[in-house]
């Protein structure tokens, strides 16, 4: 919905999506952040040392739509970029989908480092379709330098989804978001509907979790007075039967507590 909302505005495109710009507040509603500003960020100098590591700043393009990495002649981190586009923002999307599925960053199971994944998705395929899976990466990129990954054979490189039988609807939604062609993307309205589809938005989770509280302590209240009624039946034969056994006199002083 945020993407939804920051597409129909001035701003018109986010440029920079990625997890580390979904925020949850203190009602565990995930918040877009990040984004704007893009007069500051031009004349930012960039830190000279984070430049070393050069697989860090690989990294922070993993969620950057090829399209958007072609218009740059040297990108090195996402520092470079200063296009952005709506359908980018939807790939960056789909990369986040997939990081809520596997519950991992993405192309975490790469075999080749991420400066070579970024130049495999950059270099992309239009004549075809198909995802070559992170874990053989190593193979696709020493046939891409031989220029024998051309062509119908040439497969895009996209992160990692679980199987197809565990998260099926969810995968097809990354799937379109991520698409080679931008224009084969879905939009974030598009994207909403269908989430609620998939999985139906009944609240806020945090409005969920205090329902489910209160219900909770709804029924806490009966069992404490069925509890207490338990009790009392109990404390009554313990005291019948006190009294068969002892006098009166001396009951009552233990009723007393002497």
């Amino acid at each position: 919905k945020g993407l939804a909302y920051l597409h129909g505005t001035n701003i018109g495109a986010h440029g920079r999506l990625s997890s580390d710009h979904c925020l949850i507040d203190s009602r565990w509603t995930v918040q877009v952040g990040g984004f704007g500003l893009p007069s500051i960020r031009h004349y930012q100098e960039i830190d000279e040392e984070l430049l070393v590591d050069k697989d860090a700043m690989a990294c922070s393009l993993f969620w950057t739509a090829p399209e958007i990495l072609r218009i740059t002649q040297q990108t090195r981190s996402i520092q470079d970029i200063t296009e952005r586009s709506i359908k980018a923002d939807v790939f960056a999307f789909g990369v986040i989908v997939s990081e809520v599925l596997t519950r991992t960053e993405p192309y975490f199971d790469a075999d080749v480092g991420p400066c070579e994944v970024i130049q495999m998705v950059k270099k992309g395929v239009l004549a075809s379709q198909q995802i070559v899976p992170p874990a053989k990466a190593k193979e696709a990129w020493s046939a891409s330098n031989t220029d024998k990954f051309q062509g119908e054979s040439a497969r895009a490189t996209r992160p990692t989804l679980p199987p197809d039988s565990e998260s099926t609807d969810f995968n097809s939604l990354a799937r379109s978001c991520w698409s080679e062609d931008p224009n084969a993307r879905p939009t974030m309205s598009e994207v909403s509907k269908t989430l609620n589809t998939i999985s139906p938005n009944k609240g806020e989770m945090i409005d969920n979790l205090i329902k489910m509280l209160e219900k909770y302590a709804t029924n806490l209240e009966g069992i404490v007075a069925e509890r207490t009624a338990e009790l009392e039946v109990e404390k009554n034969k313990v005291e019948d039967l006190v009294c068969r056994m002892l006098p009166k006199s001396i009951v009552e002083d233990l009723k007393a507590g002497k």
